[in-house]
């Protein structure tokens, strides 16, 4: 069976992958990403966990032509448990979201991190968008391919 044309577990745990499929035939599978940001806030999406991705879509809107990685903004409210573990400079790892019983768990984990997240709620996904980072960085995502399991 070919991955590439299954869907990765993670959107179905997002109620609107819209974003993702209408930009990419194999959407990215999350694995050598970098957790970019996590944000808690009070209100709205209470925990909002940004990744990136240096796996592009296709269908690229013009817009992005000079991008070369991907952030990906995904929202969870009805938190019920959060654990974040490490916290290193570079938080290059994979990520998951899985439905588990009647929970949405999503857990990124590399060198050093560890970050595991469960909502009642499915997640969102708050915004995709083409960046330009500096070839340095990206040299790290082909840098981490081979380390992070």
């Amino acid at each position: 069976m070919t991955q590439a044309h299954s869907t990765p577990r993670w959107l179905d745990c997002v109620q609107n992958p819209e974003a993702i499929t209408s930009l990419y035939d194999a959407p990215p599978n999350l694995r050598n990403i970098l957790l970019h940001r996590i944000d808690l806030q009070e209100s709205g999406w209470v925990c909002r966990v940004v990744l990136v991705t240096s796996e592009l879509p296709v269908r690229r809107p013009q817009r992005w032509e000079d991008c070369n990685v991907v952030h990906i903004e995904l929202g969870m409210m009805e938190i019920t448990e959060l654990e974040i573990v490490g916290w290193p400079w570079e938080r290059f790892g994979n990520a998951t979201a899985v439905r588990s019983e009647s929970k949405v768990v999503f857990e990124a984990a590399g060198v050093g991190f560890r970050v595991k997240v469960k909502s009642t709620a499915a997640m969102c996904l708050c915004s995709v968008k083409g960046v330009l980072v500096e070839k340095e960085w990206l040299s790290k995502f082909h840098s981490n391919e081979h380390s992070v399991r």
